[in-house]
């Protein structure tokens, strides 16, 4: 069971709530290897590393809680609480997202959960902040509230 951290949440700067965003993935930080490593040999490890296996049952999970969010400071300077949690619509969109995933056949079942700590992909909503996502396997490196 991982602990929720007690150091509070950088504050985001973001210049309106109701600026669109774009997708976009998180700066990845390549595997260093020993200089002997065959260079193939490492760019087929680094390329596999974030790929789920083929029958994986993926656990996934919405924030609805009150604390689920994080502080964000406007463009004119004020701070506001911007909670995670959505509405149906909006979850069903995701979880119709998944149904047409594992009908293609990409070898991979997700399965709602209502207990966060049980869930390898937790998703939380932030209006006006974009989309973005951790890919694959590294959603395996963070916390349950996170």
């Amino acid at each position: 069971m991982t602990k929720k951290s007690t150091i509070d949440k950088p504050e985001k700067t973001i210049s309106s709530v109701t600026t669109p965003r774009y997708c976009r993935m998180p700066e990845d930080i390549e595997k260093p290897f020993d200089p002997g490593v065959n260079p193939h040999r490492a760019r087929l490890i680094r390329e596999s590393a974030k790929k789920w296996a083929n029958g994986t049952i993926l656990h996934y999970y919405f924030f609805d809680k009150a604390t689920d969010g994080e502080n964000i400071t406007l463009a004119n300077g004020t701070s506001k609480w911007v909670k995670w949690a959505t509405n149906e619509a909006e979850k069903n969109v995701v979880r119709a997202a998944f149904k047409h995933w594992k009908d293609v056949g990409i070898g991979l079942e997700f399965m709602e959960v209502t207990n966060r700590q049980d869930a390898e992909i937790r998703i939380g909503f932030m209006l006006g902040d974009g989309a973005w996502s951790y890919i694959g396997r590294d959603v395996l490196t963070h916390g349950a509230d996170e």
